[in-house]
């Protein structure tokens, strides 16, 4: 995902003289950038308490408690990966048995896996495209999968991109007007306790 031109609050307080309120409104938004970030790395990924996310490649992301426990399966019948705080499953669903693994750190698979929208960060374009020659972005929603999403469309001279939320999950990706994300399912429960799925398997050592 594009980060670029997100937060250049540097290079427009050395260019622009801002207003006594454009200053206030740039401020309250790095802000809550600042506070969403918090959120994030205290493990409040998103902000639903669960869900399940199906991808149009095949792609399925389950979570719970804000996204602290997670599954993971890039196919229908291939490897699943469970995340809780620093433990790691890996399930396999052919042979039935699943490894144990500590993570250092805290839970990042969402972040580094680009699932999260950082909605605040977005919403901070709408002082760049004031600030900023040739970036726009607009806000917006879209109907995707039954629900309603926020979207963020951000043009940047010749780049267009169009990002998808739904509660912080990334739902949609669009960039130059080729569909590179698309949910197919969206629906805020899981089908089963994400922990529970470990006691139909067997546990075993790794090699």
């Amino acid at each position: 995902m594009k980060t670029k031109n997100l937060i250049l609050v540097a290079s427009i307080a050395m260019t622009m003289v801002l207003s006594s309120c454009g200053l206030r409104g740039l401020i309250n938004s790095v802000e809550k950038i600042a506070e969403e970030e918090e959120e994030i790395l205290d493990g409040k990924l998103f902000t639903i308490a669960k869900g399940t996310i199906v991808y149009e490649d095949g792609t399925t992301i389950q979570f719970e408690e804000n996204g602290k426990i997670q599954y993971h399966q890039t196919t229908k019948d291939g490897e699943i990966q469970i995340f809780n705080g620093n433990k790691l499953y890996t399930l396999d669903p052919v042979s039935k048995t699943y490894e144990e693994n500590d993570l250092d750190g805290y839970n990042y698979p969402a972040i580094l896996a680009g699932y999260v929208v950082m909605e605040a960060a977005y919403e901070f374009g709408d002082h760049l495209d004031k600030y900023s020659s040739g970036y726009k972005m607009t806000q917006g929603t879209k109907t995707i999968s039954g629900q309603t999403c926020k979207t963020y469309t951000i043009i940047d001279e010749d780049d267009k991109d169009v990002i998808g939320s739904w509660n912080r999950v990334l739902v949609y990706k669009e960039e130059d007007d080729m569909v590179d994300v698309q949910a197919v399912v969206i629906k805020s429960s899981v089908d089963k306790s994400i922990m529970s799925i470990l006691n139909d398997y067997k546990k075993v050592e790794e090699e």
